[in-house]
């Protein structure tokens, strides 16, 4: 049992990679002014990344939960929390700008909220990263 969440992990992992590169695609997409499809592309890239944390991230947080209150210090615990709270901040701007967007062709809304979305963007990065560092804790082993 213990491969096959491995395993689940390491494609979560590979996923969650493809789903930051979506969004760099569209970024590209914004620099060539195409910002109804920057718009669709970022998402989508939320999408896939909710669908991806409703099947594999929360369940694991959820198996971690006792070890998380068992053990609060420990790197590992450290990590999952830090990871789970800057994701939850990042849901939470991500899908305000999604919601406030609501595939509108003029760009003015979305100027005003420049800063929210390059913090958001850089909050996933992070995200990314302590999700990175949670996996080598969790299955490499540090």
């Amino acid at each position: 049992m213990k491969f096959v969440e491995q395993y689940v992990a390491q494609i979560n992992l590979v996923f969650q990679v493809v789903v930051m590169a979506v969004l760099f695609l569209s970024l590209g997409l914004k620099v060539r002014k195409k910002f109804v499809l920057h718009g669709v592309t970022m998402l989508v890239a939320f999408l896939l990344y909710i669908i991806s944390f409703s099947l594999v991230m929360l369940p694991s947080l959820l198996n971690l939960q006792e070890f998380i209150v068992n053990y609060p210090s420990s790197r590992l615990s450290i990590a999952v929390v830090a990871h789970a709270v800057l994701g939850g901040l990042t849901d939470i701007l991500a899908l305000w700008i999604i919601v406030s967007w609501r595939l509108r062709s003029n760009i003015q809304s979305c100027v005003r909220k420049k800063m929210i979305m390059r913090v958001t963007l850089m909050l996933w990065l992070t995200v990314l990263v302590l999700g990175i560092v949670t996996y080598v804790y969790l299955w490499v082993g540090y």
